[in-house]
């Protein structure tokens, strides 16, 4: 039968082999996941940032709200004119929360064909800063969990050269038989 103190001892070496888990496993992951996004839209963000790209004019005709954690994101859709009217494209997401109304215009930049189809503002390096934050964030996640792992191992190593915590050497024991005493010498039956 399992005490209470034992299922305690249970519960607390369960609880530290998720939170391991959670650490040396899901954790990375999402730091390579940032990081990936992140040199994912780099090429276009920068482009932006530097006023690259076609100039024209975004006419926002949808605003898409949701609530996420209190606060409310809102992201608007619309039509793009390029100011040479050498493009015109529908379905276009604004990088921005600038529009106040249906209708409005707004001077944007067009980077390529990205998917979605982004515009962006002229003078915003807003996306950049983003961009950069959170691919700096994972790269630096990921160097310190790289450090961890190499110090852990070195650790546990040198641990093991140095008599401490390692795989233990299998203990011999004499055999147990009841006609030697301990000191090996026969027995004698009284």
């Amino acid at each position: 039968m399992i005490t209470s103190r034992a299922q305690r001892n249970l519960r607390k070496r369960a609880g530290r082999a998720g939170q391991a888990f959670m650490f040396w496993f899901f954790c990375p992951l999402f730091a390579l996941l940032f990081l990936g996004l992140s040199l994912a839209g780099l090429p276009e963000t920068v482009k932006a940032s530097r006023g690259e790209g076609q100039l024209g004019t975004f006419i926002a005709q949808h605003e898409d709200c949701s609530t996420i954690r209190f606060t409310v994101m809102c992201s608007w859709t619309g039509r793009y004119l390029s100011d040479d009217g050498s493009r015109t494209l529908e379905g276009v997401l604004l990088d921005s929360e600038a529009p106040d109304r249906v209708g409005e215009r707004i001077p944007t930049l067009y980077e390529g064909e990205t998917d979605p189809l982004v515009v962006y503002l002229p003078e915003e390096s807003g996306p950049l800063e983003s961009v950069a934050l959170l691919g700096a964030a994972g790269l630096a996640y990921l160097i310190w969990w790289t450090w961890s792992v190499i110090r852990r191992s070195r650790h546990r190593s040198s641990a093991i050269d140095a008599g401490g915590r390692g795989p233990r050497a299998p203990v011999s024991l004499p055999p147990q038989d009841s006609a030697l005493d301990p000191s090996g010498e026969p027995r004698h039956r009284r």
